[in-house]
């Protein structure tokens, strides 16, 4: 039995390696997906929690701190997410 040469090895290896690249690439592009998946929810949460206002009255449910601690995020983005999507607070200047 003729033993394969080192060229032919190494080309089997290659090929195996540019198959485990190839379901890698395909793994860590569905990570992706799944995270941004996770952050459009996130985010439709902090804006459900930035609209929401209290019951009969005109102010709002949650502060931006207190939508920031209720939907794990930093105020930063909290603000982000507000202007973003047209729900800026504005402050009333005396």
């Amino acid at each position: 039995m003729k033993k394969p040469n080192i060229s032919e090895n190494i080309i089997r290896r290659i090929g195996k390696l540019e198959a485990e690249t190839k379901d890698l690439k395909e793994e860590m592009m569905e990570v992706k997906r799944e995270q941004e998946s996770l952050k459009k929810a996130q985010e439709t949460a902090v804006i459900d929690d930035l609209s929401s206002k209290k019951p009969g009255l005109n102010s709002y449910s949650y502060t931006y701190n207190e939508v920031a601690e209720r939907q794990g995020v930093s105020v930063y983005e909290v603000q982000k997410i507000a202007n973003k999507n047209g729900l800026r607070r504005k402050l009333k200047i005396s």
